[in-house]
């Protein structure tokens, strides 16, 4: 995918932009930037909104359009008003590489002038309990179409550093396997047993360290939840399972005794009861299933992944009365 820079958000997609979502999958964005069709920003009377955002797992990297989760479920829930006048739209604004407090920012620059009627945010556990803040935001951008997280730097160097650095950005976004290389920073614990860089998240003794991250990660949940009460606007956090939990092979090699790969989803349950945000855990539902849900070598969802994410979600949705409900006004 093209991505733009944008002063509020780092960056954004390129709208109305036709490029790929990995090797062989065509991907386009519609005039909004959204890899999702082409739809009026006044919701029609009736209309049930629902507006997704999330990083590549929503906007759906490795599958096509119609199989991402916020599609599937679209589908799944205008099934169930087939025989009625009303109409669900669920719209895909995820994009690759977006933190949670581009989530906020988004939500708070854009995504409410969609007038939606549920917010869901798509926590993905894999990378999303972040140190990003205000600040990383601002030292965010995009440069000749692709992501560049620390724009001051790459300012301040020399020209040929400077397109070694875009070369990398290009392989990063567009190689599952050197992602794997250049994010393996091994870190040490008790008895000098290796645990990935980004693996502090499943340790089960407290982490002061990293503790910085669940605050920053807490802290903009609640600000997005205070949005959307203050908008009058239901929301929804759904917990994206990292494969690490799902396929435990992926991480055999690791000291067992000193993780729990379930803490995180532990972690975000207790936060959002305390601060009574509505949340959804897919983590056993994914557990249950027996079939490969990931794409191999890599951290995103097949379409079963996605269809099995809309599921759930769908059988939430339709448990409250969401497939008979009606919409708010247009703002």
């Amino acid at each position: 995918m093209y991505y733009l820079p944008d002063p509020d958000l780092g960056y954004k997609l390129k709208p109305n932009f036709t490029g790929s979502a990995g090797p062989g999958v065509p991907a386009t964005t519609n005039s909004l930037g959204f890899r999702d069709a082409e739809f009026e920003i006044r919701k029609g009377a009736g209309t049930y909104r629902i507006l997704a955002v999330g990083d590549s797992v929503t906007a759906g990297s490795g599958v096509h359009a119609e199989e991402t989760y916020p599609k599937v479920l679209e589908d799944l829930l205008r099934g169930e008003r087939a025989a009625t006048s009303a109409t669900i739209q669920v719209v895909n604004a995820g994009v690759g590489g977006w933190a949670p407090i581009q989530y906020a920012a988004f939500l708070e620059k854009y995504g409410f002038d969609l007038s939606p009627d549920l917010v869901i945010v798509g926590l993905f556990i894999g990378n999303d309990i972040s140190l990003c803040d205000e600040q990383c935001l601002k030292d965010t951008t995009a440069v000749g179409g692709q992501r560049v997280f620390n724009k001051t730097r790459f300012e301040k160097r020399p020209w040929p550093a400077r397109t070694a650095l875009r070369t990398h950005v290009l392989l990063y976004s567009k190689l599952h396997m050197y992602r794997l290389l250049a994010d393996f920073k091994p870190r040490r614990t008790r008895g000098s047993v290796p645990i990935p860089f980004g693996a502090f998240i499943y340790l089960k003794a407290n982490d002061p360290v990293h503790q910085a991250a669940w605050d920053n990660t807490f802290g903009i949940l609640a600000r997005i939840g205070t949005l959307c009460r203050l908008r009058r606007t239901r929301l929804l956090v759904v917990f994206l399972p990292a494969h690490i939990q799902v396929e435990p092979q992926a991480a055999s090699a690791w000291p067992q005794d000193q993780l729990d790969f379930r803490a995180p989803q532990k972690k975000l349950l207790e936060f959002c009861r305390a601060q009574g945000l509505e949340c959804l855990d897919l983590l056993p539902a994914f557990l249950d299933t027996k079939m490969s849900l990931f794409i191999p070598n890599d951290f995103h969802p097949v379409a079963a992944g996605h269809r099995l994410i809309a599921t759930v979600i769908a059988d939430r949705l339709r448990s409250q009365g969401v497939a008979a409900a009606g919409s708010r006004p247009q703002e």
